[in-house]
C-alpha cells in the first residue's frame, strides 16, 4: 500500500490547528497529536533538536511505515506524529514500538 496525498497532512494551517486543538499523548522520544474525523491522515514533524536530513528522513521513513502497514492502529481522523530529541538514537524497531505503544493506551 502506498502513502497517498489525500493521506497526508501537508498545510501548516492544518498543523497547526491540530496542535492547538487536538488531544495530545507524550512519550519519552514520541507525542502523538489526534482529532476524530472521517478518515485517516498522518503528518509528520521532527524536533529541529535533530541535525542531520539523513535522520530526520529516517525517522519519517519508519513513521510512514508505520501508517502503511498498520493503519488500523491509527486513529481515525487526522493524526501528527511528533519526533523528539533523543529520537535519532532509536533503531527503526524501537521507533515502530514506541508508536505502536503510544496508539495502543
Amino acid at each position: 500500500m502506498r502513502f497517498p496525498k489525500s493521506a497526508r497532512i501537508t498545510k501548516a494551517g492544518e498543523f497547526s490547528d491540530l496542535l492547538r486543538n487536538g488531544r495530545r499523548r507524550n512519550g519519552s522520544a514520541v507525542s502523538i497529536c489526534w482529532r476524530p474525523g472521517a478518515g485517516r491522515r498522518l503528518g509528520i514533524a521532527v524536533s529541529r533538536k535533530i541535525k542531520g536530513s539523513a535522520r530526520k528522513n529516517r525517522i519519517k521513513r519508519v513513521v510512514r511505515e508505520v501508517f502503511r502497514t498498520s493503519p488500523e492502529t491509527f486513529p481515525l481522523g487526522d493524526v501528527i506524529v511528533i519526533a523528539k530529541m533523543g529520537t535519532d538514537a532509536l533503531t527503526n524497531h524501537q521507533i515502530r514500538k514506541v508508536v505502536h505503544d503510544l496508539l495502543d493506551r
